[in-house]
């Protein structure tokens, strides 16, 4: 039996252990006295990791999700902002964004290499992000999850499974969108709702076919380049650039981009 000095040097040394780990990792949330549901960011490497962010509902900084563990993210089910960049990556189980049904803003979003992820609806809720980045994941065949995005500073879609650009229905403006090197996709029908761009960059989709490209799309700020989409003929791509709304000298300027990315 111990004695009542030994336990209490053993639970000295135990709280002691607990607050030297907490400072000492940098994966671990800090947890603000006043607001005890608002947490500094870091990295979730391991599901002890996601537990203990499961008390916060906001994230001041970013948030790294990489981990071999996680299959699911219902460990973070009361998340619903992050200030800075969430970046979802490098997560080989993940198959799903379960977990995230809450989550109403983030500063940026990027997913990106993660093998297994085949589903975003768990970002249903999702309102505001500067700039969304999805790339790389191999399995993913639709945008499913993002029809709360109504404008973006800039949207990235590179190397994905996509076969469609559904669950972008809602967004009607983007600073600059990247379709970029998505060997399956054969429709961006999904951007129906899409008007207006600041530059529009849609190259190396070899499977992409002229229904559904960007059909409301009536004008483009800068730059407009579509090339190397060996579905789309010459008419098609013109046909698009003669809806675009410019002046004389860019449309001029387009039109001989255009011709000649199309040789």
């Amino acid at each position: 039996m111990f004695s009542h000095t030994r336990l209490f040097q053993l639970t000295t040394v135990l709280v002691a252990l607990a607050a030297n780990a907490c400072a000492g990792h940098a994966s671990r949330p800090a947890v603000s006295a006043t607001a005890k549901l608002s947490c500094v960011g870091g990295v979730v490497e391991t599901a002890v990791d996601a537990t203990l962010y499961g008390a916060c509902e906001r994230i001041n900084g970013d948030l790294r999700i990489s981990s071999g563990e996680l299959s699911d993210l219902s460990a973070l089910s009361g998340l619903r902002s992050v200030s800075g960049k969430l970046e979802i990556s490098g997560n080989s189980q993940l198959d799903g964004l379960t977990g995230l049904e809450r989550l109403e803003q983030v500063g940026a979003l990027s997913i990106h290499d993660n093998a297994e992820l085949d589903d975003l609806s768990g970002l249903r809720s999702l309102q505001r992000a500067s700039t969304v980045t999805i790339s790389h994941n191999a399995e993913l065949a639709s945008l499913r999850g993002l029809e709360g995005l109504t404008r973006v500073d800039a949207l990235v879609i590179e190397h994905n499974g996509l076969y469609q650009s559904t669950g972008l229905s809602n967004l009607i403006e983007v600073g600059t969108l990247v379709v970029d090197g998505n060997a399956k996709l054969n429709s961006l029908q999904g951007l129906r709702s899409l008007s207006r761009a600041g530059s529009v960059e849609i190259r190396n989709n070899p499977r992409l076919c002229a229904r559904g490209l960007l059909p409301a799309l009536a004008r483009v700020e800068q730059n407009l380049t579509v090339t190397e989409n060996r579905g789309l003929s010459r008419p098609d791509v013109h046909q698009l650039l003669g809806r675009i709304e410019h002046d004389t000298q860019a449309n001029a300027d387009r039109a001989a981009r255009l011709e000649a990315s199309l040789r």
